[in-house]
């Protein structure tokens, strides 16, 4: 029963990410047997999932099957959540990429690695935790690639900082990744627009400028 005009909504703040030297990423590419050269997608960890299918890694994988195919110089880099690294195994070896995923087991920081993607992909029915990846990405100007839910719509706007697929649609989602890595220009486009989005709706100084004058108009009231 609170009037709507009675409740003021303020985005979170996100820590800024910081990019390490172009040196450090060729070592992590190194170590992980990737060729420099290779457009990398990620799936980062975006909270505890109790189901297999709801993290949605099998929907991912079937997709980027579908894009190996055609990019054969693509890899994808996976982590594991609770009882899933065995499955993730072995659908993509059923599936013929296993030599072009890197699957990290359960508890692996995923920090280090977060500057080598060219896109995020968080295939999972959506939680707060996808939110604040998809922002702290963001930050460092990688852009998401996320199912399209109620949550996601409100950090995504669709072709400008991130791209939307339909749940469970890994049909839909290789169309998605493959437009991206295809379009002549998009993928900088996106990333430009991340950054941008970042710096206009979720960084910390816009966080205590919107709470410093909420607190202000209630004050004056």
């Amino acid at each position: 029963g609170i009037p709507r005009e009675k409740i003021v909504t303020i985005q979170s703040g996100v820590p800024c990410e910081t990019r390490h030297r172009e040196d450090c990423r060729a070592t992590q590419y190194h170590a992980l047997g990737i060729p420099e050269d290779s457009p990398v997608i990620a799936s980062f960890p975006v909270g505890k999932s109790s189901e297999w299918e709801e993290s949605g890694q099998c929907v991912l994988l079937r997709a980027f099957a579908r894009v190996a195919a055609r990019e054969g110089k693509a890899r994808l880099l996976l982590f594991a959540g609770d009882g899933e690294e065995k499955e993730l195994y072995r659908l993509a070896s059923l599936l013929g990429i296993g030599e072009a995923v890197r699957i990290f087991p359960e508890g692996t920081d995923p920090t280090p690695y977060r500057e080598l993607p060219v896109l995020h992909v968080d295939p999972s029915r959506g939680s707060e935790s996808s939110a604040l990846t998809a922002c702290t990405l963001m930050s460092l100007g990688i852009p998401t690639v996320a199912t399209d839910t109620e949550g996601m719509r409100e950090v995504i706007f669709e072709g400008e900082n991130g791209l939307l697929f339909p749940p469970d649609n890994s049909y839909a989602l290789a169309e998605v990744l493959l437009h991206a890595l295809d379009a002549p220009g998009f993928l900088p486009s996106l990333a430009r627009g991340a950054r941008e989005r970042y710096l206009k709706d979720f960084s910390l100084s816009r966080m205590e400028r919107a709470y410093r004058d909420l607190y202000r108009r209630v004050v004056s009231s």
